[in-house]
């Protein structure tokens, strides 16, 4: 029922519009069979967007072939984020069509953003805490072992924890006091839209410790370019495309992913040279710019 509400709300604005395309985000394979309909009767072009790897969306949905011919053989077009993407809806399926279309970022949020200035410096990661996915534990360990050498430092995580996880906020806190930094992290929880522009600016530093996996190699994080835009300096995982698109040492610090201590020997560079900080925070901005606007 919900679905059908949704088609016959999206019915609606396009009769009103008559558009020669409709690009669709989303993972509602019902309501794409449904678009489908409408764009053979209009003579309009589909587009699927697609950011993840088909494999990731796959351990959730119900039924792996309707699944797979609904996303990526009912749409005229699917977008894709990657190279990687790509490739692999050209091996799922001969004579698809796959246009590039990158990850973007609304350049203007963060240019209006009032920095904040909680009265210490602080690095910062924002999203959802998770260490599959963006490795929020190896980032609590390497501030840890860095954090005695910088005592004024703090580390403010944005988000909250995925709840009934057995890595939920109790998880997190607890980490963070047997790394001994309980008082140092900063568990500012979820934010609304309209908060986050002003702590990414206020950052002196911004992490992303992605560990290597199938959804991080198909992958390229918004966050990553919400960090660039914010002006942080960013240190981020080298997996996927990103070291392919960013320069290590002018645009942003690569790590190795799943690797502790080269994320603290890069916490450490930046934290001891401030004009490196500095460098890296003019240059990224300058990238999203060009890169991701």
């Amino acid at each position: 029922k919900q679905i059908w509400s949704r088609f016959l709300w999206a019915r609606r604005l396009l009769n009103s519009l008559r558009p020669e395309a409709v690009l669709f985000y989303g993972e509602d394979s019902l309501l794409l069979l449904m678009l489908r309909h409408w764009c053979n009767h209009h003579g309009a072009v589909l587009v699927k967007e697609e950011n993840e790897h088909p494999e990731v969306r796959l351990k959730t949905a119900r039924s792996r072939r309707f699944f797979l011919w609904a996303n990526y053989a009912l749409p005229d077009v699917v977008a894709c984020m990657t190279g990687v993407l790509a490739e692999w809806m050209r091996s799922y399926r001969s004579g698809i069509r796959t246009v590039s279309f990158p990850m973007t970022v609304d350049m203007e949020r963060f240019r209006t953003a009032i920095p904040e200035k909680p009265g210490y410096p602080y690095i910062v990661y924002c999203g959802i805490l998770n260490d599959h996915k963006d490795g929020v534990n190896l980032l609590l360990s390497a501030f840890a072992r860095v954090h005695a050498e910088f005592p004024e430092w703090r580390l403010v995580l944005i988000g909250g924890a995925i709840p009934g996880s057995p890595q939920d906020m109790e998880y997190y806190r607890a980490f963070a006091k047997e790394c001994g930094t309980a008082e140092a992290t900063v568990f500012a929880g979820q934010m609304k839209p309209e908060q986050i522009p002003g702590w990414l600016r206020g950052a002196e530093i911004a992490v992303l410790a992605r560990p290597d996996s199938l959804q991080a190699k198909a992958g390229f994080p918004t966050k990553l370019g919400e960090y660039m835009a914010a002006g942080a300096a960013v240190i981020v995982s080298d997996v996927g495309e990103i070291g392919q698109t960013l320069r290590n040492g002018s645009d942003v610090l690569l790590v190795a992913p799943g690797d502790a201590a080269d994320l603290e020997d890069a916490l450490r560079r930046l934290l001891k040279d401030a004009p490196l900080r500095k460098t890296l925070r003019e240059n990224a901005v300058e990238t999203a710019g060009t890169k991701f606007n």
